[in-house]
């Protein structure tokens, strides 16, 4: 038998001598709770709080019991008559906030963390949890300050790093975001993918391509089959100006998403730089198909797209048919992106200059 059921049954015996004693009520139903017995020690901690009914910590555990069975109503009443009693008792205070985080009541929760972190300041926890509270009510600017807070107690919270580099990233605060999530990467071994493909995004936003293509190489490593990230990868290798790279890259996006109109016209693009303009061709009429195939469908569900998204695709197919110097086919391209698209003077500009014939056809009359 452990010291901890020899305790229990001590505590048990002295209930049985004194039931109507306030103190070995108290203890047999901490001694429960600890345990984690909640149902064997509620009969305990009821007694209790009927001996004194001020007992702050008795309607706070009475509390966590109803939280914990899902009766938040009941869990709140116990909370609330807890601080009633004692006020400065912050395990009801956190308890509170938490269950009216829970319930979607955000500003009542952040006042009621806001109690805890005043006596707590170095609680990392705290802070972290009033940046979501803030982030739902959209006080974006309090939560950037709270997760700033929760990084400086903490800066292994993953959770609040991934927060506060999206919100930097909503603000266009690029070098902030990276920034945030280079720092995680000295307290983590081994970080989730998702890290290294949102430090891709980010490097790549930012120009710095080779920086980029390290982070989403690590991310593809855990996950074979995203065709988003081999898309990117493809994307920096072409801005490398590594054509050929950037063709394997974007053809296994391709062949992960055959719908991938994205990587499809950018393909194209990486063929038209390598001067394999038949490649580029079969790449852009390949992703109008796809383009045409979505409209149709969504067009089914009674959710029509715009035929814009075709404007850059034909005029990329006007310059690859004026690189093999087909200008009937260029301008006809061209002139469909303007049929889309009618404010173009670039495109305008390019019909212009198509080479004319050096002669006109004649056709000649003869009176009679």
């Amino acid at each position: 038998m452990s010291d901890g059921q020899v305790t229990l049954d001590s505590l048990l015996a002295e209930v049985d001598a004194s039931p109507d004693s306030f103190e070995a009520n108290q203890a047999a139903s901490e001694q429960y709770f600890s345990l984690g017995e909640l149902d064997a020690g509620l009969p305990y901690l009821e007694r209790a709080l009927a001996l004194d009914p001020t007992y702050a910590a008795g309607h706070n555990q009475m509390g966590v019991y109803f939280f914990q069975t899902g009766r938040l109503d009941e869990a709140e009443r116990s909370f609330t008559n807890a601080l009633q009693n004692d006020f400065l008792l912050l395990d009801a205070h956190f308890n509170l906030a938490t269950l009216y985080q829970q319930k979607g009541d955000y500003a009542r929760a952040l006042s009621f963390y806001k109690e805890v972190v005043e006596a707590s300041p170095g609680d990392s926890e705290i802070w972290a949890r009033m940046g979501e509270c803030a982030a739902n009510l959209g006080h974006g600017q309090d939560a950037m300050v709270l997760f700033e807070e929760t990084l400086r107690l903490n800066p292994a919270d993953l959770n609040a790093a991934v927060r506060l580099s999206n919100m930097y990233l909503e603000e266009g605060k690029l070098e902030a975001a990276t920034d945030v999530l280079l720092a995680l990467l000295l307290h983590h071994a081994d970080i989730p993918p998702t890290i290294h493909f949102t430090l891709g995004l980010l490097f790549e936003g930012q120009g710095q391509y080779q920086a980029a293509m390290t982070h989403l190489r690590d991310a593809v490593i855990a996950d074979e089959q995203n065709e988003e990230t081999f898309y990117h990868l493809g994307r920096c290798a072409r801005f490398l100006d590594k054509g050929e790279e950037a063709v394997a890259f974007l053809s296994r996006a391709v062949k992960i998403e055959p719908g991938y109109a994205g990587a499809i016209f950018e393909l194209g693009q990486t063929y038209y730089d390598l001067g394999q303009i038949e490649n580029a061709i079969v790449a852009f009429r390949e992703c109008l198909r796809v383009q045409a195939g979505k409209r149709e469908e969504a067009a089914q569900w009674g959710d029509p797209m715009d035929e814009a998204e075709d404007v850059p695709v034909y005029n990329a197919l006007g310059y690859c048919h004026l690189q093999l110097e087909d200008y009937d086919t260029a301008r006809s391209a061209w002139e469909k992106s303007l049929s889309l698209d009618p404010d173009q003077p670039d495109i305008e500009s390019a019909i212009d200059d198509i080479p004319r014939p050096l002669y006109q056809p004649v056709s000649l009359t003869i009176d009679d």
